[in-house]
């Protein structure tokens, strides 16, 4: 991820989104405004470059989603 991710804020945000992928279990945040500004509080950065992160990872998300539904396996 760090290499998809060229400035360290970008990367900041990228690595507070995996962080609440693996507390997922524990989040009591359910929309999108309130991850956000938990996003925010943890990277001190501006949600403009949150939307910019995001972005970029849903693209890479639904393109292994894809690979994973047609091989059943994701070639890393």
């Amino acid at each position: 991820m760090f290499t998809m991710f060229k400035k360290d804020k970008d990367r900041k945000v990228a690595d507070a989104i995996n962080v609440l992928f693996k507390r997922r279990e524990n989040l009591e945040i359910f929309n999108k405004k309130a991850l956000y500004i938990y996003i925010r509080e943890m990277t001190e950065v501006d949600t403009p470059i949150i939307t910019k992160v995001t972005k970029k990872l849903k693209i890479v998300y639904k393109k292994l989603y894809t690979e994973f539904n047609e091989t059943g396996y994701i070639k890393i």
